[in-house]
């Protein structure tokens, strides 16, 4: 079965099991790098906050060989579930008081290049081969958030600029997801429980992000943390931009050659990242005592 037939055969049943005040409506988004998104909008004319599901991987666990009914039992749970709004969420509803939502404003990176039409959309700063752009962040878990990416006409309705909302989110984003440092052996044992420690290559590669493990790459904007990761070190840095939630450390002792970093950063982008999570191809330097990053 085709993807479009597929979403039609699901909507139809769901709408079936649903309750007659809540309204499925085809919803499609533009997501990072300009990757495009489909699903369901369930809404009730009551509720200011509509929660959306994608179907792309529901299409994928069909393709798989699970039913239709398996598929709409999973969203109606899926439903349910959302209903439980937290509090934080429903700071969503005061999106005109500005007062009330600069302390949630973040910073995050992105692509320059495959976002060329979104970033017409929203405020941005440039920085190197990539973009600076700014969320709501409404609630922090680990590896998932509850966010909103701030647009033009937001800043138009708060009545602001971009400098206010720069400020804001070098305040704030440090302050709402700390940077996380560690060697890259501790970050394969805590995903993987039962590996064992390779010890030969302690101390070669570091993984940097935020303690939410969410947009973690945007930690190299953090004020002194590379400075402070130089003199740590006492030594220059490579950084390979692993994916938008996290960057990779290599010290310039241990690298293997800037052409092979160069190598596995472009392999490892087409065969582990999906393209939502792109950052990009460049390899970055840290030069500790001019205290400079550069491509």
């Amino acid at each position: 079965m085709e993807y479009q037939l597929f979403l039609s055969n699901v909507k139809e049943s769901l709408q079936e099991k649903l309750p007659g005040e809540v309204l499925i409506e085809d919803y499609t988004a533009t997501k990072n790098n300009g990757e495009i998104r489909r699903g369901f909008l369930f809404r009730k004319e009551e509720e200011s906050i509509s929660p959306i599901v994608y179907m792309e991987d529901y299409y994928e666990r069909y393709l798989h060989g699970m039913e239709i009914k398996g598929v709409t039992d999973g969203l109606l749970e899926w439903y349910r579930q959302s209903q439980k709004i937290p509090d934080t969420v429903l700071e969503a509803e005061y999106l005109k008081d500005y007062e009330r939502m600069k302390g949630k404003i973040v910073y995050r990176l992105i692509n320059k290049e495959k976002n060329r039409m979104l970033l017409e959309e929203i405020p941005h700063l440039s920085y190197l081969d990539l973009d600076i752009v700014f969320c709501v962040l409404f609630s922090v878990e680990k590896y998932s958030a509850v966010s909103m990416l701030i647009r033009n006409e937001h800043l138009r309705a708060w009545g602001i600029t971009l400098d206010d909302v720069k400020r804001a989110a070098g305040r704030n984003t440090p302050r709402l997801l700390p940077a996380e440092l560690q060697d890259i052996q501790n970050v394969v044992m805590e995903l993987f429980p039962g590996c064992e420690a390779d010890h030969q290559f302690d101390g070669l590669m570091y993984v940097l992000t935020n303690v939410q493990r969410s947009h973690g790459a945007a930690a190299i904007l953090y004020p002194g943390l590379l400075e402070l990761i130089g003199e740590e070190w006492k030594e220059n840095f490579y950084i390979l931009p692993s994916s938008i939630h996290e960057v990779l450390l290599v010290p310039e002792s241990k690298s293997p050659g800037i052409c092979e970093l160069r190598d596995a950063v472009y392999s490892i982008n087409r065969s582990e990242v999906a393209e939502e999570e792109f950052l990009s191809d460049t390899v970055y330097y840290y030069n500790y005592r001019k205290k400079r990053l550069c491509m």
